[in-house]
């Protein structure tokens, strides 16, 4: 997976996770907003990134497709993170927020993403 695909899966994981826990004493949807805030420069150009990987494997991609590549992303968190919850999600997005650059982004995005995790990666301010 690219850089730019992690850090777009990334981005997509907090939001939909986000959206389930907003009703719960752990909602992090302020702090949400303020990692993309803080990121958006970084996150911009990893969806332009993104779109140009894309395109030069299947030729033009539409925004359409690009669409349909976000939805599928999405669903994967639909039901929520494989094996955090809320409360530890809001954490990671605390810490995420008050990060720097796409290095350490990256670094959590391939504990967070990993599909086949069996242990909770370490706490990102361990990092």
């Amino acid at each position: 997976m690219s850089s730019a695909e992690k850090l777009r899966r990334l981005d997509i994981m907090l939001l939909v996770t986000g959206l389930r826990c907003r009703s719960t004493p752990d909602d992090f949807q302020p702090d949400f907003q303020l990692f993309e805030t803080r990121h958006r420069s970084d996150l911009n150009a990893a969806d332009r990134q993104l779109r140009v990987q894309f395109g030069g494997r299947h030729g033009n991609v539409s925004a359409k497709a690009m669409d349909h590549i976000n939805v599928e992303m999405a669903n994967v968190y639909g039901n929520g993170h494989p094996w955090m919850g809320c409360h530890d999600l809001k954490g990671v997005v605390q810490d995420l927020a008050s990060m720097k650059g796409t290095a350490p982004l990256l670094t959590v995005a391939d504990q967070l993403l990993a599909s086949n995790s069996l242990t909770p990666p370490k706490m990102v301010s361990q990092l």
